[in-house]
């Protein structure tokens, strides 16, 4: 998601546009949080990949926090390009109840975290 991102902001920055390859790369985008979502809803699909997919959504936001540079929070400069918002949007208009279980259970594991801190 994010090279495809990152491509798509450096192919419309051209002068001379492609628009074959943007929307190529904006399929690409579209097709790789389709598959996350796909994973987070339906983890037994994708065997050892998702089983634990509301963790690693909550380890990426997590270091979305540290890491601008791989953060999943952050698309292009606007907030509706990062893969997160995009995801959550994808989420919803699948199956909103799915999508309140997931975040909730990647909020659960956020709080556990921050509870280990608070020695």
């Amino acid at each position: 998601y994010k090279k495809a991102n990152d491509e798509l902001k450096v192919v419309q920055q051209q002068t001379k546009k492609s628009p074959e390859l943007e929307e190529i790369l904006e399929e690409v985008r579209k097709q790789t949080v389709s598959y996350a979502a796909s994973g987070l809803m339906v983890p037994e699909l994708f065997e050892e990949l998702a089983k634990d997919g509301s963790k690693q959504l909550a380890k990426a936001l997590l270091v979305s926090v540290t890491d601008f540079d791989v953060s999943i929070t952050t698309g292009n400069g606007k907030k509706q390009n990062s893969f997160y918002h995009c995801l959550c949007e994808e989420l919803i208009s699948q199956d909103e109840t799915a999508f309140q279980s997931i975040i909730g259970e990647t909020a659960k594991y956020l709080i556990n975290e921050l509870k280990k801190v608070e020695t």
